[in-house]
């Protein structure tokens, strides 16, 4: 079983939103490829990018197949304060959705396999930052 996961937002906009999904990896395989199949998008699926009838499209093939979803959300009236880095606030905010939305799910996977995090959103120094910390989390029962 896998983990999921891509966000949007961030604490200069507002608010984060992080969804994970659980399921095997046949699973995904099968989503995404039918998913293409029927919409012909053949590069990454942005959810700010897709219509309604994708998005819901995309929705009902994960409900048929065996998968659990959780969704995490940080709303921020914290600003950085002087000084401080904003990059460095959204990335502990980003670290806490990881955390509580895999925290959520671990348990119920029966042994994770692997985490995957969207890699589009920070610096790859950083991303190591982010893999560790999830390696931590999910201890001997996977990978980031």
């Amino acid at each position: 079983m896998n983990i999921y996961i891509d966000e949007s937002g961030g604490v200069g906009r507002g608010v984060m939103t992080l969804a994970a999904v659980a399921m095997s990896e046949d699973s995904a395989d099968s989503v995404i490829a039918r998913f293409r199949e029927a919409t012909g998008i053949m590069g990454e699926v942005k959810g700010s990018r897709i219509n309604p009838h994708e998005r819901k499209l995309l929705f009902d093939l994960v409900e048929a197949n065996p998968a659990r979803a959780v969704v995490s959300i940080a709303i921020s009236a914290v600003k950085a304060q002087p000084g401080e880095d904003r990059g460095a606030l959204d990335l502990q905010v980003y670290e806490r959705l990881l955390t509580d939305a895999i925290g959520t799910l671990l348990p119920e996977t029966g042994g994770c396999v692997a985490v995957m995090i969207d890699d589009g959103r920070y610096a790859p120094a950083t991303l190591v930052q982010v893999r560790a910390t999830i390696a931590e989390q999910i201890g001997g029962w996977g990978t980031a």
